[in-house]
């Protein structure tokens, strides 16, 4: 009896606290604004704020597998708390820091706060249900739900953020400080850690040679984990790779429906509809088989949707419909792809590994370093051959290498498991 309260409590408060986070997201109601906000309420100019965004990005790089290590390190849940409020100071200093110079200091104050947070959140709800004895796919059925109502949140804070923008470009911003808040006191009332923290385990001196030390090896062994995982490594691919092109892709949203005369007040709705699409795939997903989950069926599926994405508009036959159709696609796979990513990453790390954080933290690397090639490949391409040809070509060539990749997986998995398996000789 005891046994089945704990379990039930454990699944309650991992609720509580993914569905908040999915709600209440970062940015939520910033980020419609947010290139305006820089624009005309700061006063920078397009070059000033693209160099903020790429020191921002750089910044990032550094810190994602330090980061990582820290939070094994120092605790999980500490760790994901302390990165919150960093980056509540950050957006803060955002009403009052105009110079340039100590924006750059801001955007840092933001990448580091967004490094410490990242990654943690899951490796604490993966382990605690683990521990509980509730079934992985759980995991991701959860994780599923809560992406369909951070798409649903996204969607009328995209339309609502707007208008308020319209008012006030500083309201969205206070909004969403707010939701910070609101985020970090529900966290530390429902986040529970079961697994120890480093730090907690070492009974050693206290000193700075010893903490780079410790976490200098976290990120080590880490590392090595990551490494000598064949399907981790695969899965990391996967991962970086649908990021990128999905990231990529939408930047190529507003520019081709210019193209078709679609207006930016209807673009608005439109992308609110996308986030809609989003939620319904998200939450269709997490009631999907668990052989279907197993098999990596998922990862065949995004890499035949991304294909299709491309062919379609690319032969759109001057129908804005053919396009409307092809950005779908990418919907499909937004709704998707997060939850499961996240469950395959969580099961191929070793239960209670005092590195999952930093393991992690090399999912996030990869997809900023795959994005930052992929964006900047995309722009060359499209000054060669055009928008519309551009973003066929991501998308095609994006899901035909994540087919290649999962070809060659199976591959060398098949090739594995004959090398490993007995050899049997026949007596007569």
């Amino acid at each position: 009896m005891g046994g089945g309260n704990v379990k039930e409590q454990t699944l309650q408060r991992t609720k509580v606290v993914l569905y908040s986070e999915a709600i209440f997201s970062l940015e939520i109601f910033f980020a419609p604004i947010m290139i305006a906000f820089y624009l005309n309420y700061i006063g920078l100019s397009f070059g000033e704020m693209s160099l903020l965004f790429s020191i921002s990005m750089i910044s990032g790089w550094i810190l994602e597998i330090p980061s990582g290590a820290f939070s094994d390190w120092f605790g999980r849940k500490k760790a994901f708390l302390l990165g919150k409020f960093i980056y509540l100071i950050g957006m803060l200093s955002l009403f009052i820091v105009k110079d340039f110079e100590y924006l750059i200091i801001v955007s840092i104050i933001l990448s580091v706060g967004l490094s410490i947070g990242s990654g943690n959140l899951p490796s604490i709800v993966y382990e605690n249900l683990d521990s509980v004895g509730v079934e992985k796919e759980v995991f991701f059925r959860i994780s599923s739900q809560a992406n369909s109502f951070a798409f649903l949140s996204a969607a009328i804070a995209s339309i609502v953020g707007g208008y308020l923008g319209s008012v006030d470009l500083r309201i969205p911003l206070a909004i969403d400080c707010i939701f910070i808040i609101l985020t970090i006191l529900i966290s530390y009332i429902f986040v529970e850690e079961k697994s120890q923290s480093y730090l907690l385990k070492s009974n050693a001196e206290f000193n700075f040679k010893m903490v780079f030390m410790d976490i200098f090896k976290i990120m080590k062994d880490g590392f090595l984990l990551a490494i000598k995982n064949q399907k981790l490594i695969f899965i990391f691919l996967v991962s970086a790779l649908s990021f990128s092109v999905l990231r990529t892709g939408f930047n190529f949203y507003q520019p081709i429906f210019e193209e078709f005369s679609v207006n930016l007040e209807i673009f608005g709705i439109v992308l609110a509809v996308f986030n809609v699409i989003a939620a319904a795939i998200s939450h269709f997903t997490g009631k999907i088989p668990k052989k279907f989950i197993q098999n990596q069926s998922l990862i065949i599926f995004s890499g035949l949707l991304l294909i299709l994405s491309g062919i379609l508009a690319y032969w759109n036959f001057g129908f804005v419909m053919f396009i409307g159709i092809a950005f779908t696609l990418h919907q499909v796979i937004r709704g998707f792809i997060n939850p499961y990513i996240s469950y395959a990453v969580n099961e191929e790390i070793p239960k209670g590994s005092k590195n999952r954080a930093t393991v992690l933290s090399f999912d996030f690397l990869m997809r900023s370093l795959f994005g930052t090639f992929i964006m900047t490949l995309s722009g060359m391409i499209s000054g060669t051959f055009g928008i519309l040809k551009g973003f066929s070509i991501i998308s095609i060539f994006g899901g035909i290498i994540i087919l290649s990749i999962y070809i060659t997986f199976k591959s060398m998995s098949k090739r594995k498991q004959l090398k490993e398996s007995p050899i049997v000789v026949d007596s007569h």
